[in-house]
């Protein structure tokens, strides 16, 4: 995925945007973030887009600051 100048995500297969608030990170049963992985860079988790679309978000550290991408 790829972020654009307007905030938004873009996939890199279809190239349809995807904004941030359309993503829900699924939670395990004991309510914990589902995480993936994770490496240097942040890490990934597994998400719903628009409640149906099963997507995975990797989610940057930047600084102190986390951004989608």
């Amino acid at each position: 995925s790829i972020r654009d100048t307007q905030g938004c995500l873009s996939s890199v297969e279809n190239g349809d945007p995807c904004r941030p608030a359309e993503i829900e990170i699924l939670k395990r049963p004991d309510g914990s973030p589902w995480e993936l992985g994770c490496g240097a860079f942040g890490r990934v988790y597994k998400a719903t887009r628009n409640t149906v679309q099963p997507v995975a978000v990797k989610v940057l550290l930047v600084g102190v600051k986390a951004a989608f991408l």
